[in-house]
């Protein structure tokens, strides 16, 4: 009878204890989900602010997770994530444009003849076999691509993919909704313009804008999602608009540039619904190779970096979303090619400094608070980072950290180029990559990796590839934990440690540490607390460092009983 009493108490303390845990770790099951819906990076700069920030959790190391490549060359395209799909546009065809090395550099200054720019891209396009693909975010395995000529970064949106296709040709466009499981083509829609600006879709609409060659003035589109045009607006003789639109509350805001004067432009706010014009706002404006920096709409302001050759320097704008009119600005040394990302309530920001004609300089990272606009923090970017001529070199931010892709070259010829990640807390340099040829893209932060390509079409994903697992179950005299290489190449010298503590008036502490030597890509081992034995609720905390970068489980509650282990 005794024996019956004491097994029911047991029981009942089994149940008032896994029960609560149980309950807890749902909840905490629901907010991740939550957090995993909002995880992907569906168009040009995260969402259709331009803020260039994700919420998602970012890699602390340079661990490659995969790589792929698609052989084909890629421009200046950003990955668009989205459902466990990478989607890479390859954008423009550098061949198009002569290859630029320090000799040259100063041309870069010098007015175009648009006509001759034109019969360029004719003429050397047709050579060139370029499309959109789609690979699985998680291993980097091609999944399909369809051809085009010159696509622009797309929009993920509820399965389908929003692209335009510039073709020229017929000096115009087409406006494509693709399934995104397979890449058909759902419909096609001809546009009169050539498009230069990435998809934008917000409130089941579409934006995206460029260059009417008939009218030789700027044009954004408004379409639906299911390809009826809503409303266009042209711009002015002249003007024509290379920036990706930025859309909140019920307003689109997009910059243009005078072709005439070359230096100046135009910040446009729109009635997101109608296409009515609300405000505008002259900024100094600049564009090479069909690249611009794009405004960016975050809480009620717009922000936008914009250069001033006739000071060499630049400006950093704020301007009040609704009327335009001045909340502050900020003067830099150097020249800010990027468009900025928007974080923790400070805006980030490259820029170039030049020390003479055109030929030395330092690249640097600005944080600003977003605010006010005062400085907080400018700190160096390693290299001869020339990156702003090809449009990488804009910041994506996320998790506490600053991601920015650099073009570092020698004299007269091509050197390579690097992925560095910042604090943004103090602007310290935590790690760089060097990749295998020089890259013109900007990266891109979803699912916990940063994802980016290089000219030749090789697309890599960092993550941190060490975790861990604290294994639920039953054990004997033991808490196991999984420690697992998730990346392709081997993991060494891993220190882990497994605790197990409460119990009975605090009677169960018991730590085990060991060393992994070598961990193979893919591969995992289990390590163990070990003997435990005691009485009541337990809390397991693991820990695995390497490289400096420490990887902690925590959250896993159970209950003892003598030898028994129950991990919930």
């Amino acid at each position: 009878m005794k024996k019956k009493i004491i097994g029911i108490l047991v029981c009942m303390l089994l149940i008032a204890t896994i029960l609560p845990v149980t309950a807890t770790i749902d909840k905490n099951k629901e907010t991740d989900q939550s957090r995993m819906e909002n995880d992907w990076w569906p168009m040009y700069r995260c969402d259709p602010g331009n803020t260039g920030f994700s919420p998602s959790i970012a890699p602390n190391t340079n661990q490659i997770s995969w790589t792929q490549n698609i052989w084909d060359d890629v421009y200046s395209a950003t990955p668009v994530v989205a459902e466990d799909k990478l989607y890479l546009s390859t954008d423009w065809y550098y061949d198009v444009f002569e290859p630029l090395s320090l000799s040259n550099l100063a041309s870069i200054f010098e007015k175009q003849d648009l006509s001759e720019v034109f019969e360029n891209i004719i003429s050397k396009v047709s050579n060139y076999d370029g499309g959109i693909y789609c690979l699985d975010a998680d291993d980097g395995t091609m999944l399909w691509n369809n051809p085009m000529v010159i696509p622009n970064d797309p929009a993920v949106v509820d399965g389908k993919v929003y692209i335009c296709n510039l073709d020229p040709y017929t000096y115009g466009s087409s406006f494509f909704c693709l399934d995104a499981d397979d890449g058909s083509t759902i419909w096609q829609k001809p546009l009169t313009s050539w498009i230069f600006s990435p998809t934008i879709v917000a409130d089941g609409k579409a934006y995206f804008g460029g260059i009417d060659l008939y009218g030789f003035s700027g044009e954004l589109y408004c379409y639906d999602l299911n390809g009826n045009s809503i409303w266009s607006y042209p711009t002015g003789y002249g003007e024509f608009s290379f920036s990706s639109p930025a859309v909140g509350d019920g307003k689109v805001y997009f910059v243009t540039i005078d072709w005439y004067s070359y230096y100046t432009g135009t910040l446009y706010c729109l009635d997101a619904d109608t296409g009515a014009l609300e405000w505008t706002k002259p900024v100094p404006s600049f564009s090479y190779f069909f690249s611009s920096a794009s405004p960016v709409y975050a809480n009620g302001r717009v922000y936008y970096a914009g250069i001033d050759f006739y000071s060499y320097g630049g400006t950093v704008y704020c301007f009040d979303g609704d009327t335009g009119s001045t909340v502050w600005q900020y003067s830099m040394d150097g020249f800010p090619f990027s468009t900025v990302a928007i974080c923790e309530d400070g805006i980030y920001v490259t820029a170039f400094e030049l020390y003479g004609y055109y030929y030395y300089g330092d690249s640097c990272l600005y944080r600003i608070d977003a605010g006010t606009g005062a400085l907080i923090w400018k700190v160096l970017i390693p290299g001869e980072t020339w990156y702003f001529f090809f449009g990488t070199g804009s910041p994506a931010v996320g998790d506490g950290k600053a991601y920015i892709s650099t073009l570092d070259f020698g004299y007269y010829y091509y050197d390579t180029s690097a992925l560095h990640c910042f604090d943004i807390d103090d602007g310290d340099l935590k790690w760089s990559y060097e990749f295998d040829y020089m890259s013109l893209c900007s990266p891109s932060i979803a699912d916990e990796r940063v994802y980016i390509a290089d000219l030749y079409g090789k697309v890599y994903a960092f993550e941190d590839v060490l975790k861990i697992d604290i294994k639920s179950g039953i054990g004997l005299l033991s808490a196991s934990t999984v420690v697992k290489n998730d990346g392709v190449a081997d993991l060494t010298n891993i220190s882990w440690s497994v605790s197990v503590t409460g119990g009975l008036l605090g009677m169960v502490n018991k730590t085990s540490t060991g060393t992994i030597t070598t961990l193979e890509g893919g591969g995992s081992n289990t390590v163990r607390a070990f003997p435990v034995f005691g009485l009541g609720p337990i809390h397991v905390t693991s820990t695995a460092t390497m490289e400096g970068v420490s990887v902690i489980e925590t959250g896993k509650d159970g209950f003892i009983l003598g030898p028994l282990i129950l991990i919930s």
